[in-house]
């Protein structure tokens, strides 16, 4: 079970087509707690389409990916070095392919409720 209480991954990368080498040279920070991924998928992800997963921010750092509210320390460093931050929303905008980005726009409009969770679980069936 995730931080959020729920069983399984809503988005499960077997499912989504991503764009190849979408994060070619970019070196990714991942902060909060992420709806859609478990930091290990996210990580496998990253590498998949040509990115660095980090740890920790440093100036080689290209990106933060913040989930959540509880961003802390990373996101002020971010600041900081003055990073492209972004959502998680705005990541999978980033790296799914054009077709996926109606889903993508589709899935904004609906609130983080259970509606979300089922929406999303029907159309990944």
């Amino acid at each position: 079970m995730n931080k959020l209480g729920r069983t399984k991954e809503i988005i499960k990368l077997e499912d989504i087509k991503f764009k190849p080498n979408s994060l070619i040279n970019l070196n990714i920070v991942v902060t909060g707690a992420l709806e859609h991924f478990s930091r290990k998928n996210i990580e496998k992800l990253v590498k998949e389409l040509g990115g660095t997963f980090q740890r920790t921010i440093n100036s080689k750092t290209s990106l933060l990916v913040i989930g959540g509210e509880h961003i802390g320390s990373k996101y002020k460093k971010a600041v900081d070095l003055n990073l492209k931050i972004i959502d998680e929303m705005e990541f999978l905008e980033m790296i799914v392919l054009d077709e996926y980005n109606k889903f993508l726009i589709d899935l904004k409009k609906i609130s983080t409720d259970n509606t979300l969770w089922i929406f999303l679980e029907n159309f990944l069936m």
